[in-house]
């Protein structure tokens, strides 16, 4: 993949906590899909969406068949919608691509920076005989489309071959000194390793919580001197305590050694969660921290416990490897609502991509968010009050919204239309 779509997979490959909700109710949407919520909903337009989710939302594989065929019933959003596909359009262009005889590996879409990307593999010089051809056809079908404001963007296909991660034999050496100097100190070592690409020695210790407390900073010291003494001064030493039978026992060094602090650290503080809460057979799914403001919530279903419960098996405080502390909140989740709210999500979808996908509409991305049983639906526009086209991009995106509402599942959510310019300003009547 070009850098455009790495860094959009990087950005959603860190969002740990909504993959797993995700994942998580994916199923449970497919039954509820065709439940009528009992009210009527709002969607309110504005300049600046406080939930933005057009690119976001393509990671998701799962669309209703009812939903697909309700909006093929529409010119322009049914047009690009008519499949049950990740990225509408892409396998499309594929097809067409092919047909005219090119090299395709793949085609990517960035529906939040309004591109498609399309892979070619073949080599340097075949890449460079097509490139121009493939983007000119790629871009006169989403024209056909209606979808101008999508780019194009045509790139070598570059094999994704793994290669293992290797530790020189002198790190290997040193690591086993510092394994046997803790072990003839008395510690249990659950795992120590060299990051070297982060100049970080990490080491998990066996020890009770308490145990752990008193020993942390002997062994940290310890470790610190033999990393002066193999040269490796500018190394700091990562540790924490390291709980047997938790998720913390899957760790290797490769998987670790590539993963950025951020993970490790959640990876580690979950493996504490999963202790408090173990013990009590209490479930979580999931854990997730918020560095700025040094909270970490865990999550569980509200039909499998409940929040005082959660509370009462927990430690109001938690440490981590740096012995900062993160105060400790409680999620519960609630099934039903999540489930109404991942059917909005994909219902909304085709529309959030119908509506920036058109240059005139001046629409640059489309959110939706679930307030007191209330979905409520933004999208961003780089109109101002005195835009020239703004009437008539209001008529028209006015025209689409009001197409989309006629259909069964339209009519559930939206009562209201009311668009912003860029400033907040009401411009429609």
């Amino acid at each position: 993949m070009g850098d455009l779509f790495k860094e959009t997979k990087k950005h959603y490959q860190q969002d740990y906590y909504n993959d797993m909700i995700h994942h998580r109710i994916k199923q449970k949407v497919k039954e509820s899909i065709n439940h009528k919520p009992n009210k009527r909903k709002k969607v309110t337009y504005l300049a600046s969406a406080v939930v933005i989710f057009l690119g976001v939302l393509i990671g998701s594989a799962f669309i209703s068949p009812s939903i697909s065929n309700v909006m093929a019933e529409f010119p322009l959003i049914g047009h690009i919608f008519d499949d049950e596909e990740p990225a509408p359009l892409a396998s499309e262009i594929k097809d067409y691509l092919i047909s005219e005889d090119y090299h395709i590996h793949a085609v990517n879409s960035n529906f939040q920076q309004k591109a498609y990307e399309i892979e070619v593999p073949g080599g340097n010089a075949y890449f460079h005989q097509v490139k121009e051809k493939i983007q000119n056809h790629a871009q006169t079908l989403l024209k056909e489309k209606g979808l101008d404001a999508y780019s194009v963007k045509v790139v070598p296909y570059e094999e994704d071959t793994h290669t293992p991660v290797k530790k020189s034999q002198e790190l290997i050496n040193e690591e086993q000194k510092i394994k046997a100097k803790l072990s003839n100190m008395g510690y249990s070592i659950g795992l120590a390793f060299y990051i070297p690409n982060a100049d970080t020695f990490t080491i998990g210790v066996k020890e009770d919580e308490q145990t752990f407390k008193d020993n942390q900073e002997v062994v940290k010291s310890e470790v610190t001197t033999l990393l002066k003494a193999f040269h490796r001064d500018d190394y700091t030493v990562e540790i924490f305590r390291y709980v047997e039978g938790s998720n913390i026992e899957n760790v290797d060094y490769e998987r670790w050694s590539k993963a950025e602090k951020s993970w490790r650290e959640i990876t580690i503080l979950s493996s504490y969660v999963e202790e408090a809460l173990s013990s009590k057979n209490i479930p979580y799914q999931g854990v997730n921290l918020n560095y700025p403001n040094h909270t970490l919530t865990v999550s569980a279903w509200g039909f499998q416990t409940n929040a005082e419960t959660l509370k009462a098996a927990l430690p109001k405080k938690i440490d981590s490897v740096d012995s900062d502390s993160y105060d400790v909140k409680v999620n519960i989740l609630d099934r039903e609502k999540m489930a109404k709210g991942e059917k909005a999500r994909q219902l909304s979808r085709p529309l959030a991509i119908a509506l920036a996908g058109q240059k005139g509409l001046h629409v640059k991305t489309v959110g939706v968010s679930l307030q007191n049983e209330t979905f409520n639906i933004f999208v961003s526009t780089t109109l101002s009050s005195n835009s020239h086209d703004k009437d008539q991009a209001i008529t028209e995106i006015e025209k689409q919204i009001k197409e989309f509402l006629t259909s069964k599942e339209g009519k559930q959510f939206i009562e209201e239309i009311k668009i912003h310019d860029k400033n907040g300003n009401v411009i429609s009547d």
